[in-house]
């Protein structure tokens, strides 16, 4: 019922909590603190972050593939995710929860009414006869008897004469909780029961609530324009009518009239100051209003319930119109000018402050002298409710320090400084104290050059620039580039052809967006807002691969995912085509070697290094008891389904015969990739694996001798692109056993709406086996695969 625990709540400060540098899976192991003592028994246990989303996108806790059967549940307090507000997940949560300390539960206090002992809301004679059947038990410093109930506040751990003294001064007493309830025709009761208030068609308050703090009150209740009832507010509500006000009466109220400020035209006049408003009452106006003018501020608007306001500008000067109010509800707001159509602004979220609600809304425009404007109320996703309009004449705007990109710093307004792309220190700063930073880069044509290798870039002081790049060349990264974005502009001259590698990764920095422009600031080639995940980068960097041309120019143009900012490294690599280093195969160095010929012997390049700096014993497989590389891109290659998917019942299962005496761990390769019946695309997706071992039989994979099913693996990018989509992966995983004739892996992908295909090798005995369903048959390639003793 709330997000508050009714056991214990604890908040933490994040000072205190600590990030696992053990944890080499995908995300963060966080350890947080706590101090709360329980009993024995089961509870639900939940962790939420404070998280602005605007700025740091969302949190979440992973999922779990061990646990106790009873599935996660998802709270969804204003009903904004799409779905209710309670809602059960399809997995188990990824939890620890620690226990150094053991409570005695003897020394807590007893219950309310704790003469009820079986607790059936009276105390009767079944009390009694459960205290005379625990007559002499004592608690043992882990248990206290349920009889216990005397002397208060903790009961003395034994059931004897106390116990029995307090049951009788207590007979016949009532043990349940009473509140107010506000009666169907608008009386208030402070001492019902909630099953009473219920049954009586009441609305309950809460358990130890008075009337007279709460708003319980009798008036006329439109149902429709000719039919009107005397009742509550409540009862009202929940018969979808309109209430006309406490003390209102049927024989007074025109149901047909419009409530005032139901549509423009009804508009009700409003001064500066604070005005009460009420949306419960209104219908949906049209036409709709447009977001387009604060399409980032979650409007929303859906046909919602609104109410008109009228307000005449006092003064040629900017005016305030706000919505905060802590005991209001999610709100929306549009602003027009001069009549209801030309509408020119809107909010619907805006900045959250101390003392307002959640999600209000909140506007600042420039008003003409004597011009009338008017102000539409609604709700985000037609919410409705109670809340309050604060209009306000802001005062004159205070100059501050305004600093430029080349260094020079006036002392000006706010607006006019960003209208000129300086950046404002703030409010009566002053430019003898402000340390204007002469940020080389903020335009494309002041592009600062970079080399191969690591840089550092910010984005603090950067200013936007136009136009604002397109994400159809890399939709679903999560670009999200809007007109205010700070962003800054690099230059790189390719010094060889070949496939460059730009990338924002660095654990200390921010939420980047990259955009790539050939020649001109104006020829876009690729962008990329997310890369692929990886344990030495910040969560949300990003990453370009893009084969590159000797002697052209390249413009890197850096931003924030949403018009984030900060400081990062930008990372340029290039694999060229007349490159040459050290070759590493089955642990053995060669020497300048280009990628190409190291692909050919099936080795490992590496870029940047020779055999007096590079130890090819730390390449993966070098010490395998079985060893087969994957093709390289420029081989031919196949890459075959190996999944299962329990849903459909569709399975493809291949294997290899590996033919060793025992195995520890093994390492396969593959791509991911989607076929919706025409054509196929990539996919990222975290895999579970089935692994079976397998008896040889005339060639074919014979007997199970060993399963294991939802095995978690090391998923690892290699950087390496097949088809130039496809990036090849690698999988590592424990699997121990002995007399290994065969060995298959599939992935448990659930839906098959992401395949395992598994990456083919030009190592082994050209063949391998594939089974889908109706029996196993030869294929006329092996796949990849390292197995460790």
């Amino acid at each position: 019922q709330s997000l508050t625990g009714d056991i214990a709540s604890q908040v933490v400060n994040v000072s205190d909590v600590t990030i696992s540098n053990e944890w080499y899976g995908a995300g963060y192991l966080i350890s947080v603190p706590v101090e709360i003592a329980l009993p024995s028994g089961s509870y639900w246990c939940s962790v939420i972050p404070t998280n602005n989303f605007t700025n740091d996108g969302q949190v979440g806790i992973f999922s779990s593939n061990i646990g106790d059967g009873v599935l996660s549940m998802q709270a969804n307090p204003g009903e904004g995710l799409g779905f209710g507000p309670l809602r059960e997940l399809k997995f188990e949560s990824a939890f620890r929860l620690h226990d150094n300390v053991f409570i005695d539960p003897c020394t807590q206090p007893l219950p309310p009414c704790p003469e009820d002992i079986d607790g059936n809301g009276f105390v009767t004679i079944l009390d009694l006869l459960k205290l005379i059947a625990q007559w002499g038990d004592c608690g043992d410093g882990t248990t206290r008897p349920t009889a216990d109930c005397a002397p208060l506040p903790n009961g003395d751990c034994c059931v004897n004469i106390a116990d029995i003294l307090v049951v009788v001064a207590a007979w016949d007493a009532e043990c349940l909780p009473h509140g107010a309830c506000c009666l169907p025709e608008g009386s208030c009761n402070s001492s019902v029961t909630e099953q009473l208030c219920l049954v009586q068609n009441g609305m309950y308050f809460g358990d130890n609530t008075l009337c007279d703090e709460q708003d319980c009150f009798s008036g006329a209740c439109c149902l429709d324009e000719i039919s009107c009832i005397p009742t509550s507010q409540f009862m009202c509500a929940d018969a979808d009518g309109q209430f006309k006000g406490d003390g209102s009466d049927c024989l007074m109220v025109d149901c047909a009239e419009l409530a005032p400020g139901d549509e423009c035209s009804d508009a009700i006049v409003v001064i500066e100051g604070e005005t009460p408003f009420d949306t419960n009452l209104m219908t949906p106006s049209q036409p709709q209003p447009d977001d387009l003018q604060c399409e980032d501020s979650n409007l929303i608007w859906a046909e919602s319930p609104d109410i008109w306001f009228s307000f005449t500008a006092t003064a040629g000067d900017s005016f305030m119109f706000s919505l905060c109010d802590i005991d209001s509800y999610d709100t929306s707001m549009v602003l027009y000018e001069g009549d209801c159509s030309n509408q020119v602004a809107c909010n619907g979220d805006a900045t959250i402050q101390e003392g307002c609600q959640q999600f209000y809304s909140e506007l600042t425009y420039d008003l003409e002298l004597n011009e009338t404007y008017f102000i539409r109320i609604g709700g985000w996703h037609a919410d409705t409710g109670t809340g309050t309009l604060t209009i306000s004449l802001l005062p004159p705007p205070v100059p501050g320090a305004c600093c430029f990109t080349n260094g020079v710093c006036v002392e000006e307004l706010e607006s006019i400084c960003l209208a000129f792309d300086g950046t404002f220190i703030g409010i009566n700063t002053l430019c003898e104290s402000a340390d204007c930073i002469i940020l080389e880069g903020d335009e494309c044509d002041e592009a600062a050059e970079v080399s191969i290798g690591s840089q550092s870039f910010s984005t603090q002081y950067a200013t936007p620039s136009l136009p604002i790049p397109s994400d159809a060349m890399c939709q679903g990264t999560y670009l999200e580039w809007g007109e205010n974005n700070p962003d800054i502009w690099l230059l790189w001259v390719a010094p060889d052809n070949g496939t460059a590698t730009f990338s924002t990764c660095d654990d200390t920095s921010f939420d980047t967006s990259m955009v790539l422009y050939e020649n001109t600031c104006e020829t876009q080639v690729a962008c990329n807002g997310d890369g692929e995940p990886s344990g030495s980068c910040q969560n949300y960097y990003s990453k370009i691969t893009y084969q590159v041309t000797f002697g052209t120019s390249y413009y890197i143009r850096i931003g924030g995912w949403q018009g984030t900012s900060g400081d990062g490294t930008i990372t340029i690599t290039l694999d060229g085509d007349n490159d040459v280093a050290a070759c590493c195969y089955m642990g053995d160095c060669y020497d300048d070697q280009s990628e190409t010929e190291c692909k050919d012997m099936n080795g490992s390049w590496q870029e940047g290094e020779t055999c007096d700096t590079f130890n090819c014993e730390d390449i993966l497989c070098h010490s395998s008891i079985f060893t087969q590389t994957p093709h390289s891109p420029n081989e031919i290659w196949y890459a075959s389904n190996s999944s299962i998917d329990s849903n459909q019942t569709a399975e493809y299962n291949r294997a290899e015969y590996v033919n060793i005496a025992t195995s520890s761990k093994i390492t396969i390769w593959g791509l991911q990739a989607h076929f919706n019946g025409s054509q196929w695309s990539s996919c990222d997706s975290e895999y579970l694996f089935t692994v079976r071992s397998y008896e040889d039989q005339k060639g074919f994979p014979g007997q199970i001798n060993k399963a294991t099913y939802q095995t978690p693996a090391k998923r690892i990018g290699t950087g390496t692109l097949y088809a130039g989509v496809y990036e090849l992966m690698q999988w590592e995983m424990e699997f121990s056993d002995v007399n290994v004739q065969h060995i298959g892996v599939q992935s448990e992908s659930e839906g098959l709406d992401c395949w395992f295909l598994w990456m083919s090798s030009g190592e082994g005995d050209y063949s391998s086996t594939v089974n889908t369903g109706a029996g196993w048959s030869h294929e006329a390639f092996d796949l990849s695969i390292c197995i460790d003793e």
